[in-house]
Order: C-alpha cells, then sequence, then structure tokens
C-alpha cells in the first residue's frame, strides 16, 4: 500500500479504498463488510462505513489536535451518519451492526 498524503485522504475515504498515512489508515476488515479509518492505528476509530446498512458511523469524542485534523481531513461528507462515542465504534468493529444493535438494546 502506498503512502497517501492527508490532503489526498478524503478521495481514499470517500472512494473506500484503503490507505496509509501519518499516523491515519484506511483499510477493510476481514470480513470486508467494514471500512474504517483509524487516527493513531486501531485505538482511534474515527469513521467506519458499514456495507450491511450501507451506513457511515462517526465518532463524537475527541482525541487529541491531530486527531481532530485527521477527522477534518477524512471526513467523508455523508448524508445522515450515525455519531457514536468510540467505546460504541470498537464494539461495531468488533461485533457488527447487528451486534452493536443488540448491545445497545440490553
Amino acid at each position: 500500500m502506498a503512502y497517501t498524503t492527508l490532503r489526498e485522504a478524503r478521495g481514499m475515504v470517500q472512494k473506500l479504498r484503503p490507505f496509509k498515512g501519518n499516523h491515519i489508515e484506511g483499510e477493510w476488515d476481514a470480513s470486508n463488510t467494514l471500512y474504517v479509518v483509524y487516527s493513531y492505528r486501531s485505538t482511534f476509530p474515527i469513521y467506519v462505513y458499514d456495507t450491511v446498512s450501507q451506513r457511515w458511523f462517526y465518532t463524537k469524542d475527541k482525541y487529541s489536535r491531530t486527531t481532530s485534523r485527521h477527522q477534518s481531513a477524512c471526513n467523508p461528507f455523508a448524508d445522515d451518519p450515525i455519531y457514536l462515542p468510540v467505546g460504541e465504534m470498537l464494539e461495531l468493529i468488533y461485533s457488527g451492526f447487528m451486534g452493536l444493535m443488540e448491545l445497545k438494546a440490553a
């Protein structure tokens, strides 16, 4: 995977293409159902696209100035995204959309 500048990253996110930049990367999960954009690797997901629900999920949490810059530069500008705290974003990644909905219903 070639290095992607922060300026180029939004286009990669909007096209759901894997990329790696300076403390930012986008990748598909093992099942190819979730596209995840991480700031500082897997510790802080900032955007997740779920192919099952065909929805974008955005974290509503803040982490650092660098992560805020990543969020601004990579924002996919989705219509009607769902905002979640980072803990629920991680649950979405680990359990999928249905797993997150079951957790929230409990």
